[in-house]
C-alpha cells in the first residue's frame, strides 16, 4: 500500500463530503457511483481517479494541456 494512502483517502473523502448528495461506497476500494456508473474512485495506490463526460473530458484534455 501506499506511504501516503490514509493521507489521500483523507483528501478523497474531503472531496466527497463537499457533495450532499454523493454517497461514498466501497470498503476497501472507496468509490462513487450515479445511476449505476462508478464516477470516481481511489484505488490501493493511493490514486483518484474520475470519469468525466465525453465533453467535460475534451475541455479538461484542453485547458489543462495534458492527455488520458
Amino acid at each position: 500500500m501506499a506511504k501516503d494512502y490514509k493521507k489521500n483517502l483523507e483528501i478523497y473523502d474531503q472531496l466527497v463530503a463537499l457533495c450532499p448528495n454523493i454517497e461514498r461506497k466501497g470498503k476497501t476500494m472507496p468509490y462513487t457511483s450515479a445511476n449505476g456508473y462508478m464516477f470516481s474512485l481511489f484505488n490501493k495506490a493511493a490514486e483518484i481517479g474520475i470519469r468525466f463526460s465525453k465533453e467535460d473530458q475534451e475541455k479538461f484534455i484542453e485547458e489543462h494541456n495534458t492527455t488520458i
